[in-house]
């Protein structure tokens, strides 16, 4: 979905966007996402300033009229991009010359082809390669590509990105089809599908009828169909009539699962533990959560290491829930992780709290012979059960 993937790329499209490597349309959908998209906004912002700076730097060196013609020809011969935006970003500078030029040619393909935990995949072979400032890596797993393959429908990938976030590993696809119209879609590194956008005519009937609720007098910006653990879910965006853009969450039989909320929105002391808990770091999103009638929110926020981590406060204001990793958990926790899980590895830990601050057990989300395998474990290394 569109929107959910400029925030989620937010680097890139701002990168992009602030050097003029966006066609119309898609200038215009990355405008209408900052314009209610603070955070996306000061980071458009950064990049402007950015690339003014670097532009300034560069200009002085002249080179002769057909340069950047020939260093494209040159790198488009070793690395076809066949429409990969990324690489084609490095045609924006046509003022580069001498010691200067190469600097910058390298600082270009910096932007064009990585970011922090992602690398660019140059697609269009059997097995794309993985690439990153112009040198191959790795490739693209068999599972992976053998997902990415049977659910393309016709489609072609203009762009993968591999992904990482600790010890997990995913690729995230780019698409268009015969209109040129986006697609995405994110595979695991086993070849699981994790999530791909949809057609909102496909989705099941209760899902379009609540779906249609929602959007009422606004405009649908696009449709995700999720996965995780075996459940199906899909996320919705919408952009109500005050141009105000906001996600939704649907469960397969029409319920409201969550929505995305600003943090003006929301009561004082949920407010406050928000913000104590993001401290120094970056807040990313928050979701207002249904389970049950029970009303949570569940934060993103990305710390000063980059890394994103979730957290859940309470309609009063306590925390619920926080993401920690492997390294964090006490030592007790750490080794009944290790005789739990075996040969198995940990997709993510929550850490549980009871009364304002004290840790009540730590939540292990798993995967075992290549399936799911969930259990909880108690401040002082006790298993305490398993989890469905």
């Amino acid at each position: 979905m569109q929107t959910t993937t400029m925030h989620n790329d937010a680097e890139f499209w701002a990168s992009a966007a602030a050097v003029g490597g966006l066609s119309e349309a898609e200038l215009e959908a990355w405008n209408e996402h900052v314009a209610g998209c603070p955070a996306c906004k000061e980071k458009y912002n950064e990049e402007i300033t950015m690339s003014k700076a670097m532009k300034q730097t560069i200009e002085a060196e002249g080179p002769d009229p057909g340069f950047e013609r020939r260093m494209i020809s040159k790198f488009r011969q070793v690395h076809p991009t066949n429409g990969n935006k990324r690489a084609d970003l490095l045609s924006l500078f046509p003022i580069l010359a001498g010691g200067v030029a190469c600097l910058a040619l390298l600082v270009l393909i910096g932007i064009a082809s990585s970011w922090k935990g992602e690398k660019a995949v140059v697609a269009g072979s059997a097995s794309p390669a993985i690439q990153t400032q112009g040198t191959v890596a790795t490739t693209v797993p068999d599972a992976v590509e053998k997902t990415i393959r049977a659910n393309l429908n016709g489609r072609t990938v203009s762009n993968v990105v591999r992904r990482e976030d600790n010890e997990d590993v995913s690729y995230a696809v780019e698409a268009r089809d015969g209109t040129g119209q986006e697609w995405d879609m994110t595979v695991d590194e086993d070849g699981t599908l994790l999530n791909i956008d949809t057609d909102p005519t496909e989705l099941p009937a209760a899902v379009q009828t609540a779906l249609q609720a929602q959007v009422g007098p606004g405009r649908l910006n696009g449709v995700e169909k999720l996965f995780d653990d075996g459940e199906t879910t899909y996320r919705a965006g919408i952009t109500a009539p005050n141009d105000v853009q906001r996600d939704y969450t649907f469960a397969t039989d029409g319920t409201l699962l969550s929505e995305e909320v600003n943090l003006s929105d929301l009561a004082p002391a949920i407010q406050a533990a928000i913000t104590s808990q993001v401290g120094t770091g970056r807040l990313v999103g928050i979701d207002k959560t249904f389970d049950d009638e029970e009303v949570t929110y569940e934060a993103t926020m990305a710390g000063t290491d980059g890394r994103e981590r979730d957290f859940s406060v309470s309609k009063e204001g306590k925390l619920l829930s926080r993401e920690v990793s492997l390294e964090e958990v006490p030592a007790a926790v750490q080794q009944t992780i290790a005789q739990t899980l075996g040969t198995g590895k940990v997709v993510g830990i929550d850490q549980s709290f009871a009364g304002e601050a004290e840790a009540m057990a730590y939540e292990v989300e798993g995967q075992k012979d290549g399936k799911p395998f969930n259990f909880i474990a108690s401040a002082t290394g006790r298993l305490l059960g398993m989890e469905e």
